[in-house]
């Protein structure tokens, strides 16, 4: 990534405290794919980033790309859409973590990948919507696992089974979600 960064479109997937006032915030972006920056001052009130930065926001953010590694400075934001289906529902709020979870991991850092982009923009989206089912869940696996290129619907396999073997390992949440959507889960 070459200085200077045009502004892009992004949703934090991640959070993680650095010191009293700044954050490392992993972000999905439609350009640039998965990266990370570091959100200095950020939780400081008299900040110009303060209140901008939040999980599951769609934001355009511009960052200082770095010389020397993949740790860049946010300079910054601009709210386009507020996540507000996790003040209204646990479910929704368990969805999203549950849909991140699984983008961080099968996305490498600086790998532009607009299509998965696009299905956690739409995933959120749908989670506004107050609609959330285990079909919803399903789909978005089934898509992952396509986008991917792992999956095929007319092959019978199960989508998530493939997501997991081409992960490596599940992500966390799954159970919790369906069980706050309300459905029983098969052991």
């Amino acid at each position: 990534m070459k200085n200077p960064v045009p502004p892009t479109e992004a949703i934090a997937i991640h959070q993680l405290r650095l010191s009293d006032t700044s954050l490392l915030v992993t972000w999905m972006t439609r350009d640039w794919g998965k990266l990370k920056t570091s959100a200095r001052g950020v939780l400081s009130p008299k900040s110009p980033l303060a209140g901008r930065v939040d999980l599951f926001h769609l934001v355009q953010i511009t960052i200082q790309a770095s010389r020397r590694g993949d740790l860049h400075a946010l300079k910054e934001v601009e709210i386009r859409r507020v996540f507000s289906a996790g003040s209204q529902s646990y479910a929704a709020l368990l969805a999203a973590a549950y849909f991140a979870r699984w983008i961080d991991r099968v996305t490498e850092p600086a790998e532009p990948v607009p299509e998965i982009y696009g299905l956690l923009d739409r995933g959120l989206d749908y989670l506004q919507s107050g609609k959330l089912t285990e079909r919803g869940v399903f789909h978005f696996e089934g898509e992952l696992a396509r986008l991917l290129g792992i999956h095929h619907a007319e092959s019978g396999r199960d989508p998530l089974r493939e997501l997991i073997h081409y992960a490596g390992r599940p992500v966390a949440g799954r159970e919790e979600l369906l069980r706050a959507i309300g459905k029983p889960v098969a052991r």
